[in-house]
């Protein structure tokens, strides 16, 4: 058996060991430390342990060993005292009296107790003696009260810890159930918080609960309304919690239970792997599409990038054919051998202009409609020139048509100005001077521009046949179908909307009148 002297005020403790008056000490900030705050009592037992009374827990100590172990009798050890008997913690306070097995000084038994139900006897325990050798004497407000220790161990109304437990934890919401130690409660995702509900017979006050969740960081978190929070908790993961309740006189022992929020379909590995599979194959078939869509447009950017080249190609060759070019040189050779020097030089020098305008305008794909009236009208008063001045020619513009900030299809209108010059008006018989009328103005809308090329000449019918008894001219002929390729490309690629008509006059009228209607016309700045 070990002798022990201990001494200690509300935050020190110090131990005295006979007979070689070793002392030990236990400082303030060792026993904050260890959670220990507030003594009430200490009782050395014959184990070398001691028991320390707080003012709302109890612990074993060993100084030797230097060990600390917190108790949890099951009752509420406010305004309580203890005292050792033999082999039993003896414990009393406004909850009644019971005791503990203190079995080599551990103190782990469940308590046994005999219950001061709803204060029946008394309110305020004030202390308690061991009067004489197995008796045991209670101080309260109520007056003295005595038990023999012989009747406390073997009373039949002891309160049994396990199979006769009158506490009852219960569930109140998002439904009820009796929760037994280590149960599983399935609760719904979107559910933020547990009610639950105490039930003690033997209690007296208002319920407290303090609850803990295994693997959150938050502790133990205090609730007076017995809410358990549940914002946090991952679906798919049982959840332990840990919950102790007490009240005035009376404190459960843990409850333990577990949290499981259940997976939605979409939530479970399976699905999961099913939706991982289809966005990868979703993704792949994106990148397959824009792959593949890029190659398309590359493509029909290259396509439309070779018949333009293709058609402007043609176009130049149509507008400065050989046959054009000996024409006019003929011309102004024509022209030295008269000795008119001047005009000549005026024809070289138009001829000049209108190489130029020719090879600019078709590296662009537009051109302003001032640009293209000037190459028209060069090109007019060349081949006047040619015809000998057997045809006149007018140009206008309604007032309305900004014609140097419109945008028309570069090598568009020369090759109609030319089959009205070539097929119709050249083969003009009679001797009424053949006459060319080119008009510009604007259609329904601000965006819509109508050319109007009309000739008095013999028409197309008449120019059909004439063409027929000459391969020549057949194969010059082909400027109307060059005008046709070029507007089936602006309108495919290019979502410009270009319409052509021919009008045949009637008779005793001759002549052609072609109508271009260019819709979505563009303007420049």
């Amino acid at each position: 058996m070990y002798r022990q002297c201990v001494l200690y005020n509300d935050n020190k403790i110090a131990v005295c060991e006979a007979p070689a008056m070793r002392f030990r000490y236990f400082t303030a900030d060792y026993l904050n430390s260890l959670g220990i705050q507030d003594i009430e009592q200490i009782l050395p037992d014959g184990y070398g342990n001691f028991f320390i009374k707080t003012g709302y827990e109890l612990f074993v100590c060993n100084p030797a060993t230097g060990s600390l172990r917190k108790l949890t009798p099951g009752v509420n050890l406010v305004n309580c005292k203890i005292l050792l008997y033999k082999n039993y913690i003896i414990i009393a306070g406004p909850f009644g009296i019971g005791y503990i097995k203190n079995e080599q000084g551990n103190g782990s038994s469940p308590i046994q107790l005999s219950v001061n139900v709803k204060n029946l006897f008394y309110h305020r325990l004030n202390d308690i003696v061991i009067a004489s050798p197995g008796k045991i004497l209670l101080s309260t407000d109520n007056g003295f009260y005595s038990v023999t220790i012989e009747n406390l161990l073997h009373d039949p109304y002891l309160l049994q810890p396990a199979a006769n437990n009158p506490f009852h934890l219960l569930l109140n919401s998002p439904y009820q159930k009796n929760i037994h130690n280590g149960d599983t409660l399935l609760v719904e995702q979107g559910t933020d918080k547990l009610t639950l509900n105490a039930i003690n017979y033997y209690g007296n006050g208002t319920a407290s609960y303090s609850y803990t969740v295994a693997g959150m960081e938050s502790g133990w978190q205090q609730s007076v309304s017995g809410e358990i929070i549940l914002s946090r908790l991952k679906p798919g993961v049982y959840w332990k919690v840990t919950c102790i309740v007490k009240d005035d006189v009376w404190r459960s022992f843990p409850l333990s239970f577990y949290i499981y929020h259940p997976l939605f379909w979409w939530q479970t590995k399976t699905w999961q792997i099913v939706f991982w599979i289809a966005g990868i194959t979703i993704f792949l078939l994106i990148l397959l599409s824009v792959f593949l869509l890029t190659r398309y447009s590359v493509a029909r950017t290259n396509e439309k990038k070779r018949l333009l080249t293709d058609l402007e190609l043609r176009a130049i060759h149509a507008q400065i054919n050989p046959h054009f070019i000996f024409n006019t040189l003929s011309t102004a050779l024509y022209f030295i051998h008269r000795k008119e020097l001047e005009k000549a030089y005026t024809h070289v020098n138009k001829f000049s202009h209108l190489l130029r305008a020719y090879l600019k305008s078709s590296r662009n794909r537009y051109v302003t409609l001032a640009d293209e009236i000037s190459m028209i009208r060069k090109y007019v008063e060349l081949q006047q020139a040619r015809f000998e001045e057997r045809f006149d020619y007018s140009i206008d513009v309604e007032n309305r048509i900004p014609a140097a900030n419109v945008q028309i299809p570069s090598l568009l209108l020369q090759p109609l100005v030319e089959n009205a010059i070539t097929h119709g008006l050249f083969h003009k018989k009679s001797k009424e001077r053949g006459l060319l009328l080119i008009r510009f103005y604007q259609g329904h809308t601000a965006d819509e521009l109508v050319c109007i090329i009309e000739d008095n000449g013999v028409g197309r019918m008449k120019a059909e046949e004439i063409n027929r008894d000459s391969i020549a001219e057949e194969k010059e002929s082909y400027g109307s179908k060059l005008t046709e390729e070029l507007i089936s490309i602006f309108r495919q690629y290019e979502q410009m909307n270009i319409d052509i008509e021919y009008i045949d006059k009637q008779e005793p009228e001759t002549g052609t009148i072609v109508k271009l209607t260019i819709k979505k016309i563009r303007y420049v700045a």
